[in-house]
């Protein structure tokens, strides 16, 4: 269960949220297998297909590495999920180390 703790500061260099607080996203690819099932039917003097799906089951998954906010963020999916079932006292100075790793990789606004 969430508590009302504020949360530490992680903000994205190009808007200013706090992705610690409005998250942030990472895209996947999945692959599956499921099977269709084509009913024929007539109407209107036309033959009809109607299909259905069942049996969906993922074979695959794949999370990609990098990481968005409004714009892609300086920082791999992995640097930020090592915040994970961390104190909040290290957040505070993980947050800290991964916006000054930033200021490197960022252009100059």
């Amino acid at each position: 269960m969430a508590d009302h703790t504020p949360l530490p500061e992680l903000p994205c260099p190009h808007c200013g949220a706090n992705i610690l607080l409005v998250g942030f996203h990472n895209n996947c690819t999945e692959w599956a297998t499921l099977c269709e099932h084509h009913h024929p039917f007539t109407s209107t003097e036309r033959l009809r297909l109607r299909r259905y799906q069942d049996g969906y089951k993922v074979i695959r998954h794949e999370c990609g590495i990098q990481t968005y906010c409004c714009r892609l963020l300086p920082w791999l999916r992995s640097r930020i999920l090592e915040l994970d079932d961390m104190l909040l006292a290290g957040v505070e100075s993980a947050s800290a180390a991964l916006i000054e790793e930033a200021r490197g990789d960022l252009p100059d606004a």
